[in-house]
């Protein structure tokens, strides 16, 4: 079981696939509200975290002088200022600020567009006291 303490943390564990992520404080918060996120309302804010998360991905991949991924709170920096931007203001508009911010981080820390989509359609999730606790589904 991994425990998952920050959100480039989770995207990694979704992309890996593994079978059971334990999440502990706030961040359990954010993700119980991406995961509950209706199927209609998820269509226009997973459309603009996608973007969100192409656009920071091509960032880091012709960023030789100033790497966006740094320190954790570096790359939430970005995901903040992307996820302000008219890219991200759809996802804000459904989500709320700190939680389109975790979408985007999570997909860059898998580097991957998918991640966000591989969390909500691949795992169950069950709340355990102050943690959340994924399953993936078989």
């Amino acid at each position: 079981m991994a425990t998952i303490r920050n959100a480039m943390e989770l995207g990694k564990a979704v992309d890996r696939g593994d079978n059971t992520i334990e999440i502990e404080g706030d961040l359990g918060k954010k993700v119980f509200k991406i995961k509950a996120t209706g199927n209609v309302a998820w269509l226009v804010a997973g459309g603009a975290i996608t973007v969100a998360i192409v656009a920071i991905l091509a960032m880091q991949a012709t960023s030789a002088t100033a790497p966006v991924t740094g320190p954790v709170a570096g790359a939430g920096l970005v995901a903040e200022s992307v996820a302000l931007g008219a890219g991200g203001a759809g996802a804000v508009g459904i989500l709320g600020v700190s939680a389109t911010v975790t979408a985007i981080s999570i997909g860059v820390g898998a580097k991957s567009k998918n991640a966000v989509s591989k969390l909500r359609n691949n795992y169950d999730m069950k709340k355990s006291g102050n943690k959340l606790i994924l399953t993936r589904k078989k």
